[in-house]
C-alpha cells in the first residue's frame, strides 16, 4: 500500500517536471489568417523616354528623308551620351602610379530604335482607279533611359523645337540594383508586419509561439507592374504633363529662348508596395514544442 502510494507520487512528480499538466490545460493551437503590408517611398533615379518622329505628305521620298534626317540628328546627340569616355575631360587621364581617376557614369543608360513604320493611303472617297495621289506616312520611335535628369531636360528642350518630334511617354523608374534591394526590404517588412499582428491577437489567449503555414503575395492590393519581371510587387509610374510641356514650349518660342535651356524636371516619388496574405499557427510553449519544431 505504501509502495503503491509512493509510486503514484513519483509519477505525478515526473509529470509535473515534464510539464504534462500544463500541456493538458493549455489552449489548443489555433489557425490565424491575416495580411501583412509594407511600403517605401523613394524618388526615381531613372527616366524612360520615348520620342516619336512622324512625317506625312504626297511624296514618299520627301517623307522618308524627313524622318531619317530628324532621327539621325537625335541619335547623333544621344549616342555620345551613352559612352562614358565621351564625358571624360581630356586632362583626366588615369594615373597608374598615384591616384586612380574614376570615369563618370554616362547620363544615358540605354538607347534603342524600337519601331519604324512606312505606309501609304488614299484620301477618303478615293478609289484605286482614281488619279488621286496617295498620301505617304513614315514614323520612327527612339527610346532612351536616362540617369541624368538635367541632360534629359536639355534633350526635351531641343526636340520641342522640332515639329516632327513628339514625346510619346516619359516614365519614372529605378535602377535594377535599387529595385532589388527595396523589393527585398518591403517583402521582409510585410512578413514582419503579419507576424506582429498575429502575436498581438493571440497574446491575450496565452499563446506565445507563431509559425507561418502558407502565404502568397496579394495580386489585388499590389500596385500595377511596370516591368514584367518584378513579380507582384511593384512601383507606381507617371507620364509627362503634356499641357505643362506645351506651355513651356510656347513660352520658349515667344521669348526667343535658346535651345540650350532645359525643362526643369522633378523626378516622381515612387511607392514600392508588398502585401502578403497568409495562414499562421499559434500555440503556447510546452511539451507540444517537441512535436512542432521550427516555431518563430
Amino acid at each position: 500500500m505504501i509502495a503503491s502510494s509512493y509510486l503514484k507520487q513519483t509519477i505525478i512528480t515526473v509529470l509535473c517536471v515534464l510539464g504534462i499538466p500544463s500541456y493538458l490545460s493549455a489552449p489548443k493551437p489555433i489557425s490565424v489568417h491575416l495580411e501583412g503590408q509594407s511600403s517605401i517611398s523613394v524618388p526615381a533615379n531613372r527616366a524612360l523616354v520615348c520620342l516619336r518622329i512622324y512625317a506625312e505628305g504626297p511624296k514618299q521620298e520627301k517623307v522618308a528623308d524627313s524622318v531619317r534626317k530628324t532621327a539621325d540628328d537625335i541619335l547623333s546627340t544621344l549616342r555620345p551620351l551613352v559612352q562614358t569616355s565621351a564625358l571624360q575631360p581630356p586632362d583626366s587621364k588615369q594615373d597608374t602610379t598615384t591616384n586612380t581617376v574614376e570615369e563618370p557614369e554616362p547620363p544615358v543608360v540605354d538607347l534603342s530604335v524600337t519601331t519604324f513604320r512606312s505606309y501609304s493611303w488614299l484620301k477618303p472617297g478615293s478609289s484605286i482607279l482614281s488619279r488621286d495621289a496617295p498620301q505617304y506616312e513614315s514614323s520612327m520611335e527612339i527610346e532612351a533611359e536616362f540617369r541624368d535628369f538635367d541632360v534629359l531636360g536639355l534633350l526635351l528642350a531641343q526636340v520641342s523645337k522640332q515639329p516632327a518630334v513628339s514625346v510619346q511617354r516619359l516614365k519614372w523608374t529605378l535602377d535594377p540594383v535599387t529595385k532589388k534591394q527595396l523589393f527585398s526590404k518591403v517583402r521582409s517588412e510585410a512578413m514582419v508586419d503579419a507576424l506582429d499582428k498575429v502575436r498581438a491577437y493571440v497574446r491575450p489567449l496565452g499563446m506565445d509561439k507563431v509559425r507561418a503555414i502558407k502565404f502568397s503575395e496579394d495580386r489585388v492590393r499590389s500596385r500595377d507592374v511596370v516591368m514584367a519581371d518584378l513579380g507582384r510587387v511593384s512601383y507606381q509610374h507617371d507620364e509627362l504633363d503634356y499641357d505643362q510641356m506645351n506651355y513651356a514650349t510656347m513660352a520658349m518660342k515667344d521669348e526667343g529662348t535658346a535651345a540650350s535651356e532645359a525643362f526643369g524636371l522633378e523626378p516622381r516619388t515612387l511607392e514600392i508596395v508588398a502585401q502578403i496574405d497568409g495562414d499562421f499557427c499559434a500555440w503556447k510553449t510546452g511539451l507540444e514544442a517537441w512535436f512542432r519544431r521550427g516555431g518563430v
